[in-house]
């Protein structure tokens, strides 16, 4: 297990009620990588008695009923994913409904068959959900149920509301687009490791980073219309926005509504996130003049334990290659025979190296080939394992791939595991103690 905080925990500033520390992801079944940010959110608020505050990000498009677990064969280690029930292409989960626990239920026994996991306790989770508005807010009430206690923290603030009441910068978007697209652009250009796109940037109108977003149906991108003196929000084939349309920030004007320091003290992001709002700084500093709350970095690598699975390096298989074929030339030296037969043989082979009758090297030689034989028949099963190992550390370079895998839901750690994370990560504090979330 490693953790990666950045700066040291020790050193990040200390929450208040107007500032709390930030922190959020999407609302996906998400693997121990991510619970750090939330334990580390915890970790640092909960000496305050001020709770972390957390954003729901239900304005993008993933699928969070989609599980994917381990499976073991024999020594062969592979996956399997399961689709918990169907979600709607291309659309929000902000703008699904809710799962029926009816629609799960194949895919629920399915998993009791097959898998270790707690499938009841999954269920039961998504049956207390069942009412909420959408698959996000369902998400979000299922999480909170399934996650240990000491992470899972308050309601959120979903994504897709962060913009109702933003009626400065709804205005400043509409009517300095080509300004704003033009800094925003040459923030992400700065950053191209980042993997950020630009804003499309025409002569009569302007991409703006924010997102169209109506019921069951798949979200568009926004641009305004600067053709004429009065400018208005557009959808990509240039229709008029309605009523109907909820406007929603995307990813780096997201993250700026929420790291404004009147209401943030610390954002704590992920691997992803730690790289692109840098782009989220520079282009708000350039367009709205304001420096944000400082943000950091947490985040974790912990790997399920499968015991005594072969798992092995491409060198491995090589050397498993290289001693199958060494070996039955070679047994009594591999296990260090001395009986006549293998005395006989060094003989041989002494004899050879400075022997120049071709006549007699020739046949020390075949004799050599006959002792190697008999060894053979002796030694069968030494053989036999030998190349069972070869088969064995290909299928080890096979199991490795999955081994080394660090995403896997939270759902499938033993609750030791995550323990143990949530004491590695609060540790700089002085917090730990024997009961999960209480400082010491």
């Amino acid at each position: 297990m490693h953790t990666r905080l950045e700066p040291p925990i020790d050193q990040w500033p200390t929450p208040t009620a107007q500032r709390p520390i930030w922190t959020g992801h999407q609302l996906t079944l998400f693997h121990p990588g991510i619970l750090a940010k939330y334990l580390a959110a915890q970790a640092v608020s909960e000496p305050t008695g001020i709770p972390f505050a957390h954003v729901a990000v239900d304005q993008d498009v993933y699928d969070p009923l989609k599980l994917t677990v381990p499976r073991v064969d024999g020594q062969r280690l592979y996956t399997q994913t399961f689709q918990l029930a169907p979600v709607l292409p291309g659309v929000p989960v902000g703008m699904q409904p809710p799962v029926q626990s009816a629609a799960m239920s194949m895919t629920l026994n399915a998993m009791r068959r097959d898998t270790a996991l707690d499938a009841d306790r999954l269920a039961e989770a998504f049956a207390s959900a069942a009412q909420a508005e959408s698959l996000a807010a369902q998400m979000d009430q299922v999480l909170r149920c399934l996650l240990p206690a000491y992470a899972a923290g308050s309601p959120p603030v979903f994504a897709s509301t962060l913009l109702a009441d933003e009626t400065e910068i709804g205005n400043q978007l509409l009517h300095d687009a080509p300004r704003c697209a033009a800094l925003y652009n040459q923030a992400v250009s700065a950053y191209p490791g980042a993997g950020m796109k630009p804003m499309g940037i025409e002569p009569d109108r302007v991409e703006v980073p924010v997102w169209a977003l109506r019921w069951m149906q798949p979200r568009e991108r926004v641009y305004v219309d600067i053709a004429d003196s009065t400018p208005i929000f557009i959808t990509e084939d240039g229709e008029p926005l309605t009523d109907d349309v909820t406007l929603a920030p995307r990813a780096l004007l997201m993250t700026a509504l929420l790291r404004r320091p009147d209401r943030c003290g610390l954002f704590i992001h992920g691997t992803g996130g730690w790289q692109y709002d840098r782009i989220t700084e520079q282009w708000w500093q350039h367009w709205r003049g304001e420096t944000l709350a400082p943000m950091a970095l947490a985040t974790a690598d912990v790997r399920l334990d499968f015991g005594d699975l072969p798992v092995n390096t491409p060198d491995d298989v090589e050397r498993a290659v290289w001693r199958a074929h060494h070996l039955p030339h070679n047994l009594d030296r591999e296990l260090a025979l001395d009986h006549t037969p293998a005395r006989e043989k060094r003989e041989l082979l002494d004899r050879m190296h400075d022997d120049r009758d071709k006549q007699r090297r020739r046949a020390a030689f075949e004799l050599i080939h006959q002792i190697n034989g008999e060894l053979a028949d002796q030694h069968g099963q030494v053989i036999a394992e030998a190349r069972r190992a070869v088969e064995t550390t290909r299928l080890g370079v096979a199991n490795a791939r999955l081994a080394q895998k660090r995403d896997w839901s939270f759902l499938l750690y033993p609750p030791s595991q995550l323990e143990t994370l949530r004491q590695q990560i609060a540790y700089p504090l002085g917090q730990l103690s024997s009961e999960p979330g209480k400082p010491g």
